[in-house]
């Protein structure tokens, strides 16, 4: 996990990430260009950096680990919530997507 030392106020900080704000957002910054501008998991289109300042747009979600601080990614909200909602076990999202796929079955037999 990246660390920074030069903030000394714990409320400038990242939640657990190791990282204060500013150096969060650069870190995001990289990663969007990494990603195209692209949600990690659904390819939407995140938007355009600001114009003005170059910053990413307020739909780039960074996407980090709530238990190690690990950041992986940048999400639409959608997906950044999402993850957030099934407390991101990845067991849950497979019953999710299990879930729904029975019951688009049951739709085509009907």
């Amino acid at each position: 996990m990246a660390r920074c030392e030069h903030m000394n106020s714990r409320k400038e900080w990242k939640e657990n990430t190791g990282l204060c704000n500013e150096c969060a957002a650069a870190e995001g910054s990289r990663i969007y260009d990494e990603q195209d501008g692209r949600c990690a998991i659904c390819d939407t289109p995140l938007g355009k950096r600001n114009s003005v300042d170059g910053r990413v747009p307020p739909s780039a979600k960074l996407d980090h680990n709530h238990n190690t601080g690990q950041i992986r990614g940048v999400l639409c909200s959608r997906c950044n919530l999402g993850l957030g909602h099934f407390n991101e076990k990845p067991g849950r999202l497979r019953d999710a997507a299990t879930y729904l796929e029975k019951w688009e079955a049951k739709a085509k037999e009907d």
